[in-house]
């Protein structure tokens, strides 16, 4: 759902110029969209995955000219290891004996 619903979009901006463009940047949304899915997941705020997507469409340098594309998966691992140790910290824990 999370693919088909930015196809519109991308008809409409002209991005799509074959049927190979099509497919591969419909997995690339599928896949997004599975990383957002487990985001909210993991977090269970929707605020958390708007705010992971919104870094991905529109990332903003700190400094001019800077190539934050280059920063976006060391990023979005850190925030993984984050709602996941998030997650780990709330599991109940096994009590001995």
């Amino acid at each position: 759902l999370f693919a088909v619903m930015h196809a519109p979009n991308r008809l409409y901006n002209g991005r799509y110029d074959s049927f190979e463009a099509v497919w591969q940047d419909q997995a690339a949304l599928f896949i997004a969209g599975l990383f957002f899915s487990g985001y909210f997941l993991l977090t269970n705020n929707l605020f958390f995955a708007v705010g992971v997507h919104a870094l991905a469409n529109r990332p903003m340098p700190l400094v001019e000219g800077a190539n934050f594309q280059v920063l976006t998966e060391p990023l979005l691992a850190f925030l993984i290891f984050l709602a996941l140790w998030r997650r780990w910290r709330r599991a109940p824990q096994a009590k001995p004996g």
